[in-house]
């Protein structure tokens, strides 16, 4: 099992590379001539699922679990649900804050609530802590 520091430094180095990721999509649909709020979500919805795989694939890898399917509607749950956390943040310090502060303050709640899902509801282990293998004739015969 990896340390939490070590967690939180993959869980920060993924999120701040997905992050670059989404604003280059953005950027290049922006200079193809995409609409703005299509032009975001599509950037959105792609580095979200970058973000699910590297998440999978680096930050929780020692974590198997059973079902990519199961785990791709939890982790698409949990940032739709920090998704309006982080606006509700936002909306709440703009007019204390700023423009900028506030969306730094969102982006942070966000953060650290994502990363509370991912560790506690995203990325369970299997149970037994082991990944789910398929039954074999050797380990039918054993059971």
């Amino acid at each position: 099992m990896l340390s939490t520091r070590t967690r939180l430094t993959r869980f920060a180095v993924t999120g701040l590379g997905v992050a670059l990721v989404q604003l280059t999509l953005l950027q290049l649909l922006l200079e193809a001539g995409a609409p703005a709020l299509p032009a975001n979500a599509l950037a959105f919805f792609l580095a979200a699922n970058l973000n699910f795989a590297v998440s999978s694939a680096f930050t929780w890898a020692d974590r198997p679990t059973e079902g990519v399917a199961a785990r791709w509607v939890r982790f698409f749950t949990a940032i739709a649900g920090t998704s309006l956390l982080n606006m509700a943040t936002y909306a709440l310090a703009l007019p204390v804050t700023g423009e900028l502060p506030a969306a730094a303050l969102g982006l942070a709640v966000a953060a650290a609530v994502n990363f509370i899902a991912a560790d506690r509801v995203v990325f369970v282990p299997a149970p037994g802590g082991q990944p789910s293998q398929p039954a074999t004739a050797s380990t039918a015969a054993r059971s």
